[in-house]
């Protein structure tokens, strides 16, 4: 559990089901400070989010939600660079998510078979939104939303309904007194599958020599440029494998063996050989990930 990256997480917002609202704000009146957790007063139905899209879509009344969120799927109305009509008070600093149910539900109805697999399923979204957008995956309160519109310090994260419009009544700003969804939505389950979601996945970090040697192989031919495949060793001789698919090219200078800056903590160091079409050998490289998983280039002459 849990995206690699916010461009990870970027992608699985990309992908999905988009049908846009009837009514909405075409740009974004501020920044998305708080997500806002909506239920839709209806009943739990596995074709809730797709019959709630083509709903905003057509319907006269004037709102509109980011996302609606069912057992098995999740649809989009209002894109994030655009801004939804869901929480009156706070919709320039918000995103908001429908999901089925009511806010008269009990706590074990919230967690009943349907009601898990979409909570679920919601965690995945609100944590791919957190890690996108820098919102964090937290409880915020009242006070947060308040100090967000008045300038002072606060905490970005989520809020329900209800905290929505008890700050825009703190504010004297109109709103329509919505409070779910509800006092018993198991916040306690569902908080740190959010939490698992925004939290990018880094693998082991073992600690590395912080040099390593290029080494050419003797024993295989030059390519057309005069190089060798090689290898890379650390300062003690252990030959450093890992990660596939990804290459820092470099040009040999003449020598059979040089050296290369390493990060202090790296995931691995792999050995690249880059052919070209014809089999002429044409660079070779290696690549090497920080715990923040950024890729990190060493090139060397």
């Amino acid at each position: 559990m849990g995206f690699k990256s916010a461009a990870e997480a970027q992608a699985f917002l990309s992908g999905i089901k988009f049908l846009q609202a009837r009514h909405y704000h075409s740009e974004r009146l501020g920044p998305i400070d708080f997500i806002v957790i909506h239920d839709m007063e209806s009943g739990e139905k596995a074709t809730s989010a797709e019959e709630w899209l083509a709903r905003t879509h057509t319907q006269e009344r004037e709102s509109s939600v980011n996302y609606g969120v069912d057992s098995d799927s999740e649809c989009c109305a209002v894109l994030p660079s655009q801004t939804a009509w869901h929480a009156s008070g706070v919709n320039s600093r918000s995103v908001g998510v429908e999901h089925p149910g009511r806010a008269s539900q009990t706590r074990a109805q919230w967690l009943d078979a349907f009601g898990v697999a979409m909570l679920d399923r919601s965690a995945k979204l609100v944590g791919a939104l957190c890690l996108v957008h820098g919102v964090a995956a937290r409880q915020a309160t009242v006070d947060d939303v308040v100090a967000a519109y008045t300038g002072r310090p606060f905490q970005r994260g989520l809020i329900s309904h209800l905290t929505a419009s008890q700050a825009a009544e703190a504010m004297d700003k109109p709103h329509h007194g919505h409070y779910d969804p509800g006092p018993n939505f198991p916040w306690d389950y569902y908080l740190p599958r959010v939490q698992a979601w925004a939290s990018p996945t880094v693998p082991p970090q073992p600690e590395v020599s912080t040099m390593a040697r290029r080494v050419n192989d003797p024993t295989k031919p030059k390519g057309a440029s005069g190089e060798r495949p090689f290898q890379l060793l650390s300062d003690d001789g252990r030959h450093l494998v890992g990660i596939h698919g990804s290459k820092l090219t470099g040009q040999s200078g003449g020598s059979d063996v040089q050296t290369v800056k390493l990060p202090r903590r790296c995931v691995e160091v792999v050995e690249w050989l880059d052919e070209a079409s014809d089999g002429k050998l044409k660079s070779h490289g290696v690549i090497a990930y920080s715990a923040s998983h950024d890729t990190y280039e060493y090139t060397w002459s």
